[in-house]
């Protein structure tokens, strides 16, 4: 009757250690799906973040005024986006040329989510004091 005994016993050792294996590997599973979730849930930001900024420039390329050199507003209300314009760098670091370097970024809950570096064309103050002297 002993080893009747002892037999169950290593049975039954198994079976926990099979369950234990089973549960690890189904966490494991359960954890990679939701870490993929969340990654396809920030590039599918990204990818509405991008769409938003090239239509924001796009825009003002059409309307044909100068880019702002620094500016934020509203991308998209139902994605909570929003956008914010910032000069990079100073006049003075791009000596002897007429244009600001200027970081276009979108914004998602108070994080950055992605951006691109714009180089606007400064206004040539000599060129607008010659076009205020003609008169059409």
């Amino acid at each position: 009757m002993n080893q009747r005994f002892l037999k169950s016993g290593v049975t039954l050792i198994e079976v926990v250690a099979s369950l234990f294996l089973c549960g690890l590997l189904f966490s494991v599973v359960i954890g990679g799906f939701t870490r993929h979730r969340q990654q396809m849930k920030q590039a599918q930001l990204i990818l509405e973040s991008t769409r938003e900024l090239d239509l924001l420039v796009a825009g003002w390329y059409q309307q044909g005024t100068r880019l702002p050199l620094s500016g934020s507003g509203v991308l998209n209300v139902e994605a909570q986006l929003t956008w914010k314009l910032t000069p990079t760098a100073t006049e003075a670091e791009l000596t002897g040329q007429q244009i600001q370097k200027c970081r276009l970024s979108s914004w998602h809950e108070g994080k950055e989510v992605c951006g691109i570096e714009l180089l606007v064309e400064l206004p040539d103050e000599s060129k607008d004091r010659r076009d205020r002297g003609r008169t059409p």
